[in-house]
């Protein structure tokens, strides 16, 4: 199971393997997370990678 550290708010999250993406696993947690295309190609949900992969 994949997990998730928003550092901002010092939160700990799980993902399911049924998320197929980030912003899917946030906002089953719901989770604020600004978006537009739902793609990854607009670019307004970026966030930057501390550790891990």
């Amino acid at each position: 199971m994949k997990r998730i550290f928003l550092k901002i708010s010092d939160t700990r999250l799980e993902c399911q393997d049924e998320h197929p993406s980030l912003l899917a696993a946030l906002e089953s947690h719901n989770i604020d997370v600004e978006y537009q295309c739902r793609e990854g190609y607009c670019g307004s949900c970026r966030t930057r990678l501390v550790s891990g992969r």
